[in-house]
């Protein structure tokens, strides 16, 4: 198992970084989409409220994600120096 899991290791460490990166923003793209598209056409007014601000979040939260993982370590690497 564990030879298993060091060539799985090796496999992934010789992909290059940007497609490693690609895939990643692929998958959390997919997440959002499928989070978002669980929504219907609203009934009234609040529905359509709920059902907005259930879209921010998850679209915020995505957002969220992608400044913590590529923009917060240049920033830091920046006020350091």
């Amino acid at each position: 198992m564990t030879d298993l899991i060091a060539k799985a290791k090796a496999a992934y460490a010789a992909v290059p970084e940007w497609v490693r990166k690609i895939a990643r923003d692929a998958l959390e793209g997919a997440i959002v989409a499928a989070g978002t598209l669980t929504l219907v056409i609203p009934r009234d007014l609040p529905d359509a409220q709920a059902q907005a601000m259930a879209a921010a979040v998850v679209v915020g939260s995505a957002a969220l994600a992608v400044v913590r993982r590529e923009l917060l370590p240049a920033l830091l690497e920046r006020l350091r120096s």
